[in-house]
């Protein structure tokens, strides 16, 4: 969201301020000349592609798990067909 309503900030200026939404949060971004200003909004779209740590666990049997692209460690850990065994394994991917 581009806030153009402050005095010196938006068009025809040197500054403006945002406020940078995601699904889950609203990041204020205060007023500064507007280089910093687009150089923060690509800081925060780089910090939301980068790649989080995912937790698999597998039985102790399987030599190989194969992840779609795309799919949430949630839907890797309720979507598996395996029975729950007494002994399971962890693989963090980062």
């Amino acid at each position: 969201m581009n806030t153009v309503t402050g005095d010196g900030v938006g068009i025809e200026a040197d500054f403006n301020a945002a406020t940078f939404l995601t699904l889950s949060t609203a990041i204020e971004l205060p007023e500064m000349p507007k280089r910093n200003l687009a150089d923060r909004i690509l800081d925060e779209i780089l910090a939301l592609r980068r790649p989080r740590p995912m937790v698999l666990e597998f039985d102790e049997h399987v030599d190989t798990v194969t992840v779609p692209e795309r799919m949430s460690q949630e839907q890797v850990l309720s979507e598996s067909d395996a029975p729950t065994p007494a002994v399971r394994r962890q693989l963090i991917v980062e």
